[in-house]
Parts: C-alpha cells; sequence; structure tokens
C-alpha cells in the first residue's frame, strides 16, 4: 500500500508558498497556487469518498469484523472502522 498523502497540508504549503515573495515572478507563484488548488480539490475528493461510503453502508460493513473474542451482541460496540476509511480520515 502506498503512503497516505496529507493534501490538505500540501495544499496550504503551496498556496503560503506562491503567495509569498520568495517566488521570484508571479508566473512561478501562480503555478504554486495552482499546484495547492490540486491538492485541495483531492482533499476534497477524499472526504467525499469517505462520506459516501459511510452513508451508503447501513448495515455496518464499513466495521471491520469484531476479533474473535467479541463475539454476541456487544460486538458492534467495539467494531473498528475500516482501514481505508480510518486512514482517509487521518485516524
Amino acid at each position: 500500500m502506498t503512503e497516505r498523502i496529507d493534501h490538505v497540508a500540501q495544499a496550504k504549503s503551496l498556496a503560503a508558498y506562491g503567495t509569498s515573495p520568495s517566488t521570484g515572478s508571479p508566473e512561478v507563484g501562480a503555478m504554486f497556487v495552482a499546484e495547492a488548488q490540486v491538492h485541495a480539490t483531492l482533499a476534497l475528493v477524499e472526504q467525499l469518498r469517505i462520506a459516501n461510503l459511510i452513508a451508503l453502508d447501513k448495515t455496518h460493513e464499513q466495521y471491520t469484523v469484531p476479533a474473535d473474542d467479541e463475539i454476541g451482541e456487544e460486538a458492534y460496540a467495539s467494531t473498528r472502522l475500516r482501514t481505508d476509511i480510518r486512514e482517509g480520515l487521518g485516524l
């Protein structure tokens, strides 16, 4: 599995750098701001995907299977979020 990219942090960093005077020219700054916009859009897409996974799953499938010792009625009380949802939320 590939390492998760923090698109929010990337967007903030690139936007700050793109608007600083140290970029040298407005054209170079605009390129950094455009890349920041791409990361911001990807961050929104990631969150929308997670929201859709949670909203569409009404049968607790977004949760992992409980451990062997968690059988019975109380099993869902101690379930854990699926790995892809947990990572997407940064948990």
